[in-house]
């Protein structure tokens, strides 16, 4: 009998009359209705009828008739993802060790959106060892592969998916988002250059091409590809964003304000050109009409993006309270894309600092006084992030002949040769004279110098590297920037950074404080051991008398006086793109109100005042 209604529907499904293919079904179980293959055809019909919610109620009652039933399943857990019921499609999916490869695949995409990934990657593994060929589920893998944090193995899973269909352009940007994430731009930029030649047409190839050389620090290369991405594809609005932003934080705000105008002309409603409108308006200081464009974009565009702009548009209209809290959004948002990895390297970070701190605070102090300076030798620029670096950097660029570095590898690439920082004491001069070769080999494949060049090597968290840094160039003059520390901690907070070992720690303020509090302990223990050369600049004394404070310290480096070091605006001018969450300050001639800026919001920094009191009065600083 039910066969019979099975064949009588299959006939009419064939013939295209996917109506009277339900209607027979449903007629023959209101006869028979603990039919199970009578449930199971209409559950397919319904689906394919796009009704969901039919499908799911007949696959229900047909898997429970017959719960070994797998092709059941398997239609019962699609239809239940497609309606967004994901616990219920799991459930459907099993839980045991071993399923069906359909069903496997299933699963792991119901984890991998539910943030299981290391259960997708188990379910993944399942399917391609199935289907070896599934170039799809290749690439799955290496997207859970690398949310999980396995990115060395994600790079094996999409070079897989790339082998089996190397006409699909998505694959190869999947694979550059893994390299991007893995920190590994050199390779991701390798990558989509490739992928730029292959697929010469594909505006998202030059989107990604666009991100990466911005990556890779080329500014003029990044623009290049986003303009060749928006001349396939006008309509290229992450393309439009990405510009505008590159634009702006080259701080050429004419051009940006040309290509608001040009997306106007053709999508004046898009939300990515309000974020652009917004952006512009903050940096000509109408902060209201700043925010009333960027409170009407969506969370969708960039959610990181936008609570930072926000959160200095509040903090510019002195709502201190909502500032803070859109802060908190954007950290919260930044978290959330970070990889399991990077949160584990930069615990890891941090122990190292605290370790090398108590290593360094059991040494016997060296009484004997600093070498002069030799040529050639380095000056180091550090102080903890967001103490005033990238201002003095910019103001040192007047300085005639000077090579700045700005936050450049060059030192990370010493330390990684050598190891165990516990063998430091005991180098002889021949393996000193090695690592002082792979500072300069690093330096000049990175940003070489002309010869003659005074090297100024800025990086902040150099200050928990001192040890290092004497060893290799003990007569490096130091330059030290200080600043009250509740500021510090404020604007790491607030500044929208680069993940990176250092940075993750800025998500929260009480991981901002444990860093600060490990790397100032780590900078004084080495301070009361090690004869440096150390010149404070305080970033107070600078904005209130930048020539005073120059001619100090031009006279503590041995430099004649200069003029153009006190002009931050002709320096900041002539060095392109800055790095750093100072661009859009340093650009701007000197100003105040960031000193003290931390009093407006001592109620939310309250949780780590007791972490900062000890630092504020030893350096001289008030709490009041």
């Amino acid at each position: 009998m039910h066969e019979d209604i099975l064949a009588r529907a299959g006939g009419r499904l064939r013939a295209g009359d996917l109506a009277a293919a339900r209607v027979i079904v449903e007629q023959g179980l209101a006869a028979a209705p603990d039919a199970h293959s009578l449930h199971a055809f209409a559950g397919l019909l319904a689906a394919r009828d796009h009704a969901p919610e039919a499908a799911a109620t007949h696959l229900r009652e047909a898997l429970a008739l017959r719960p070994d039933d797998q092709p059941t399943r398997t239609n019962l857990a699609l239809v239940l993802t497609d309606l967004g019921q994901t616990n219920e499609a799991l459930a459907a999916c099993g839980s045991e060790a071993v399923v069906s490869p359909q069903l496997a695949r299933i699963r792991a995409y119901l984890r991998h959106r539910a943030g299981e990934h290391d259960g997708a990657v188990t379910d993944y593994r399942q399917v391609v060892t199935a289907f070896p060929d599934d170039f799809e589920s290749w690439n799955n893998l290496g997207n859970a592969l690398t949310a999980s944090g396995a990115t060395r193995e994600a790079g094996k899973a999409f070079n897989r998916a790339i082998l089996l269909r190397p006409a699909i352009p998505e694959l190869r940007i999947n694979a550059a988002k893994m390299l991007s994430e893995a920190g590994r731009h050199a390779d991701q930029r390798a990558l989509i250059r490739s992928a730029a030649q292959q697929f010469p047409g594909q505006a998202d190839i030059h989107y990604e091409l666009g991100l990466a050389e911005s990556a890779m620090r080329d500014p003029d290369l990044a623009e290049l590809a986003f303009r060749r991405a928006l001349s396939i594809d006008p309509n290229h609005l992450a393309a439009t964003l990405e510009l505008g932003m590159l634009l702006e934080n080259l701080n050429r705000l004419d051009d940006l304000q040309q290509l608001i105008a040009q997306v106007e002309r053709s999508d004046g409603d898009a939300p990515e050109l309000d974020f652009l409108r917004a952006s512009a308006l903050r940096r000509e200081g109408d902060f209201a009409a700043a925010h009333a464009l960027v409170v009407q974009v969506p969370e969708t565009i960039d959610p990181v993006r936008r609570e930072h702009l926000l959160g200095e548009v509040l903090d510019r209209l002195n709502d201190p309270e909502g500032a803070f809290a859109a802060f908190t959004r954007m950290k919260q948002h930044t978290r959330a894309r970070t990889s399991p990895a990077l949160m584990a390297d930069a615990d890891r970070y941090l122990a190292k600092i605290r370790a090398e701190a108590a290593h360094i605070s059991n040494s016997q102090p060296r009484e004997s006084a600093p070498a002069p300076r030799a040529s050639g030798t380095p000056i180091f620029l550090a102080g903890f992030p967001r103490s005033g670096t990238t201002l003095l950097d910019t103001l040192l660029m007047g300085v005639p002949g000077a090579h700045v570095l700005e936050e450049l590898p060059v030192l990370a690439a010493v330390e990684a040769e050598l190891g165990d920082f516990t063998q430091l004491d005991s180098l002889n001069q021949d393996e000193l004279a090695a690592l002082r070769d792979t500072y300069f080999q690093e330096l000049d494949g990175i940003a070489p110098p002309l010869p003659g060049a005074l090297i100024i090597d800025k990086f902040p968290l150099h200050m928990t590297r001192m040890r290092l840094i004497h060893r290799l160039f003990p007569d490096a003059p130091i330059l030290f920037a200080e600043r009250h520390p509740c500021d510090v901690l404020l604007s790491c907070f607030i500044s929208n950074f680069q993940p990176n070992r250092a940075m993750a720690h800025f998500f929260t303020l009480e991981g901002a404080a444990a860093l600060y509090d490990a790397a100032f302990t780590a900078w004084t223990h080495a301070t009361q051991v090690l004869p440096l050369r150390v010149h404070r600049v305080r970033y107070e004394r600078v904005v209130e008398d930048v020539e005073g404070e120059m001619r100090s310290l031009l006279d503590f480096l041995g430099l004649a006086w200069n003029p153009d070091v006190i002009d931050n605006q002709a320096s900041a001018a002539k060095r392109g793109q800055i790095r750093t969450a100072s661009y859009a300050q340093v650009g701007q001639p000197i100003y105040r109100r960031s000193a003290g800026r931390w009093e407006r919001y001592r109620e939310q920094l309250e949780p780590v005042l007791p972490i900062l009191a000890p630092w504020v009065e030893r350096m001289g600083y008030s709490m009041a």
